[in-house]
């Protein structure tokens, strides 16, 4: 049989360090301190999905709510005209009887051409993937940045270049378009481009970046392959 020490765990430092820090070696008899984790072989988790946004969906549920909320009332005012607690003649019946009589015209064709293409908009809305807005960042775990602040690293790179007054970017996933005011020094274009090329090489994949030169009544533009 193995004699143990005896241990003091009467305080939490005493028994973290009898929970953990040391193991009991019945071979060598003697207690030892548990091997160290390989960091090497550590493995960062898969990176979850790109996020996104609702696009048109999300200007177009509140729209639709508030017309069928709309139809709620009207339908509540049908049913109070018809149990008589209202006087009067309700909303349905009144609309029929002014259209009832129209002659037919062209803006029938037009009202029912317009309706059928808002139905098959509203179908590719409905059944259309959701925007994606956000851009990878080469990283061994998941990191995404958003348009704007690829937009703001942009600007704020380019600021850095000497001989840029101001500087204002546009971004997508795709394409980073800077747009500058300069004192009108030549190259300017292209340390610009190079200074925010350096800035978003985390980017993955890197955007095209496109430089917009205003300076000294001159316009230049250029842009990455």
């Amino acid at each position: 049989m193995t004699a143990h020490p005896p241990q003091d765990v009467s305080t939490p430092g005493a028994r973290k360090a009898a929970a953990g820090s040391l193991v009991d070696d019945p071979e060598q008899g003697s207690w030892s301190s548990p091997a160290e984790p390989d960091r090497e072989a550590w493995r960062p988790m898969l990176a979850a999905s790109l996020p996104t946004r609702s696009g048109a969906i999300g200007v177009l549920g509140p729209v639709l709510a508030t017309l069928l909320l709309a139809a709620g009332i009207v339908l509540v005012i049908e049913a109070l005209v018809a149990s008589g607690v209202l006087a009067g003649t309700g909303l349905v019946a009144t609309g029929l009887a002014t259209l009832n009589g129209l002659p037919p015209g062209p803006w029938f064709l037009v009202g029912g051409i317009v309706a059928a293409l808002l139905g098959v908009w509203l179908i590719v809305v409905a059944v259309s993937r959701r925007v994606r807005s956000r851009v990878t960042v080469t990283s061994r775990t998941g990191i995404y940045l958003g348009v704007g602040d690829v937009a703001r690293l942009a600007s704020a790179a380019a600021e850095e270049v000497g001989g840029v007054i101001s500087a204002s970017t546009v971004a997508t996933r795709r394409r980073v378009t800077t747009t500058i005011r300069s004192t009108g020094d030549a190259g300017i274009a292209d340390a610009v481009r190079q200074a925010v090329a350096d800035r978003l090489t985390m980017l993955d994949p890197a955007p095209r970046i496109v430089v917009a030169v205003r300076g000294k009544g001159r316009t230049t533009d250029g842009g990455t392959p």
